[in-house]
């Protein structure tokens, strides 16, 4: 599933695979960056009140964000390469949550999960390639498409983690 999103991104923004704009691995301070985050939303929801815990989703952009203030993130491609270095980690987090429900769940939920994963990828790929419709190929399009595909990813990796948290309480 992992080559899926890099592809995706690819053929998305017309690049081939393996031109940068995503890495095929997320790199390890990048991965140690994003689960700091992750844990200190968990510390912080250990003692929240009801109503006040904060979200995984409010990791999104822990890489990202700050890679577009840099000099190599002002260009087209480094805004591309931005977003790829944080697709790399929630795209390996993602596999990682689907491989462990994979073991979690009776065979019949797994299928379930299966096949709404494939209707997923789907919807994200097609939702993510909209701006180069909406721009007629403009280079905005590859930017925000880039985006489109780490926060959706992100999302997603955060919703199967959720049903891992509840399979294990």
């Amino acid at each position: 599933m992992k080559q899926l999103a890099i592809v995706a991104l690819a053929s998305i923004l017309g690049l081939p695979a393996g031109t940068g704009a995503s890495a095929e691995e997320a790199l390890p301070q990048d991965v140690i960056e994003i689960q700091s985050c992750i844990e200190g939303v968990r510390e912080y929801n250990a003692g929240a009140e009801a109503g006040q815990e904060a979200s995984r989703d409010e990791c999104i952009g822990t890489i990202a964000d700050p890679c577009l203030e840099t000099d190599e993130g002002q260009s087209t491609y480094g805004m591309i390469a931005c977003s790829g270095r944080e697709l790399a980690v929630w795209d390996a987090m993602l596999n990682d949550n689907y491989a462990a429900l994979k073991d979690t769940l009776p065979e019949s939920g797994f299928r379930a999960l299966r096949d709404t994963q494939l209707k997923w990828i789907a919807y994200r790929d097609a939702k993510c390639e909209w701006p180069a419709v909406f721009f007629e190929g403009g280079t905005i399009s590859g930017p925000i498409a880039a985006a489109c595909l780490n926060e959706a990813t992100a999302r997603r990796a955060n919703e199967l983690a959720d049903y891992l948290d509840w399979t294990q309480n």
